[in-house]
């Protein structure tokens, strides 16, 4: 067996094991087709791979590319969703959970006066404090 197809065997079960995190991994698109380039270009001539062998890694390439697209779209909506949770907070009084130095769980009210995006979190302005919007515990008018 060739050193290439070792490598996409690895891969291949690897990303099927766990395809969660193969979304996030360095392991994407962009690696699944210099693989399938490589495996090509160093095939033995006298034994080539079946065209079934690539018809199904070029499915799971598709798999692959739907699962990132799906995963983004999630990711999206939920910022968008949580964005407008945010807003309609605006000018009311809130509960949240603060977490202390040593570990203990306090909630805080306060009045949200506005929202705030933060390394890519929506963060409420709570009085004078940021707080995760996912914290918030109550809302009242």
């Amino acid at each position: 067996m060739s050193t290439i197809s070792n490598i996409t065997t690895t891969s291949n079960r690897a990303a099927n094991q766990n395809s969660t995190s193969a979304l996030n991994s360095q392991l994407g698109k962009d690696a699944f087709l210099k693989l399938l380039t490589a495996q090509l270009k160093y095939q033995d001539p006298l034994a080539p791979k079946d065209n079934q062998d690539f018809i199904g890694q070029m499915a799971q390439f598709s798999s692959l590319e739907q699962m990132t697209n799906l995963a983004q779209a999630n990711t999206q909506n939920m910022f968008y969703s949580q964005m407008g949770q945010g807003v309609q907070m605006i000018g009311k009084q809130v509960s949240y959970n603060s977490v202390g130095r040593d570990g203990s769980t306090s909630i805080i009210k306060g009045t949200c006066s506005g929202v705030v995006v933060q390394d890519g979190k929506i963060l409420l302005k709570v009085d004078d404090k940021l707080v995760n919007v996912t914290d918030v515990t109550e809302v009242k008018a």
